[in-house]
């Protein structure tokens, strides 16, 4: 047995440590390949597997589309959910995940309603996917409240919008949405201030001729007055004192107002309906076929309406309608001043705040946050790195040396 392993480990103990070769050149060619080999395999080895994916979840005020480096899950939004609107970034997508602000809206608006598709079926949602889809928006409703005695006034707008759908080939959404203002409580963000005080400055305005808003005995029509069924009411023959003038009120629904794509700024201290209206109105009162008209005689046709209201409320008397039945230019010409310069005045106030908040939200995204998903990669630490190159490199390195000493 011993002389069985003598015979076998004898060759080996005998191999020399070192190699003649017949040129003198040969060992430093060996030298500089192997160098070269060692390294090559080091900047393999290190390109390859010396990194490391690191994912964190990040919060993003838009959605982006799934890339190499972010992946972000669609926002669920639902009803009373209260938000600005964002501006739609026209940069590239690199340029966006650097995290620069687009310019916020100043109305805060929340969601009243959501319908699925064109024709508004309602199949119970009260909620829905958002992607940062630009908004098409109607505005539908509007009211305004100014309190003489108090210098206090309030207003709420109301619009429908249209929202592509996650979901491919699928309907649009159609959301509600709502905003309410009150001076009383003034709870305005910095951002929304401009907005705000410009709105102020327009209702400011009916300060303007209160002093001289006194109307006569059957200065109105008897169907001006509660129950508006009474041609002969005696509430006509009572004298309204400026002084007993509380609230001056106004509604209107049953139409819809398209805002301008290209809205245009201008002089805000001047009233009166200075610029025209941008929008375009449509009403819905006949059989609620839409109807497309000036912005002026569209207003007086939905005051004379049900649905619709322009009164003033006294203390002893609420809703004293201003508008005469069949209301056309020629009768309201002939309305006790300063009637027709108030009527006048609050259509453009109407004009502005509807302009200004179809600028806020049409062709706009709703101003949300995106659960998005950051991948970056980076090197491994030192001592990993090291323990990878020692393992892979090692191994490859020997058969290589291995290969070209023999």
């Amino acid at each position: 047995m011993v002389s069985i392993v003598r015979q076998l480990w004898v060759p080996f103990s005998e191999y020399p440590t070192t190699r003649q070769f017949t040129h003198p050149k040969i060992p430093r060619v060996f030298l500089i390949l192997s160098i070269a080999s060692l390294l090559a395999l080091v900047v393999f080895n290190t390109l390859t597997q010396g990194w490391e994916s690191q994912n964190e979840t990040v919060l993003k005020s838009h959605w982006y589309p799934k890339n190499e480096t972010l992946h972000c899950q669609p926002a669920i939004l639902s009803i009373g959910n209260s938000l600005f609107t964002n501006g739609v970034s026209k940069r590239s997508i690199y340029q966006r995940l650097r995290n620069e602000q687009d310019p916020r809206g100043a109305f805060p608006w929340t969601i009243c309603g959501v319908l699925h598709g064109s024709e508004g079926h309602d199949v119970g949602q009260t909620g829905f996917q958002y992607q940062d889809t630009p908004l098409k928006c109607n505005i539908t409703y509007i009211s305004l409240s100014f309190h003489f005695r108090l210098r206090t006034y309030s207003y709420s707008m109301a619009v429908m919008c249209s929202t592509q759908s996650v979901k491919v080939e699928s309907e649009d959404n159609y959301i509600t949405l709502s905003t309410e203002f009150s001076k009383a409580s003034n709870n305005v963000p910095t951002f929304g201030v401009k907005i705000q005080d410009t709105i102020r400055d327009q209702i400011s305005g009916i300060l303007k001729y209160y002093s001289s808003l006194n109307l006569s005995e059957n200065a109105l029509s008897g169907s001006a007055f509660p129950p508006y069924s009474l041609p002969n009411n005696i509430l006509a023959n009572q004298r309204v004192e400026h002084k007993d003038i509380i609230e001056w009120e106004t509604w209107m629904s049953m139409f819809n107002y398209t805002p301008t794509e290209h809205y245009q700024d201008f002089d805000h201290s001047q009233l009166y309906l200075q610029p025209r209206p941008q929008g375009r109105i449509q009403t819905h009162l006949v059989s609620h076929e839409a109807q497309s008209m000036d912005f002026s005689e569209a207003t007086l046709k939905l005051w004379n309406s049900p649905s619709s209201s322009l009164q003033i409320n006294t203390r002893r008397i609420v809703g004293i309608r201003l508008i005469p039945l069949d209301a056309s230019f020629a009768k309201i010409a002939k309305l006790p001043a300063p009637l027709p310069l108030y009527i006048n005045l609050t259509q453009s106030i109407l004009a502005t705040m509807m302009d200004l908040a179809g600028k806020d939200v049409n062709g706009r995204v709703l101003g949300t946050s995106y659960l998005c998903t950051s991948t970056s990669r980076n090197m491994k630490r030192p001592l990993q790195l090291l323990a990878l190159l020692f393992g892979n490199v090692s191994g490859a390195f020997g058969v290589a040396w291995t290969l070209m000493i023999f």
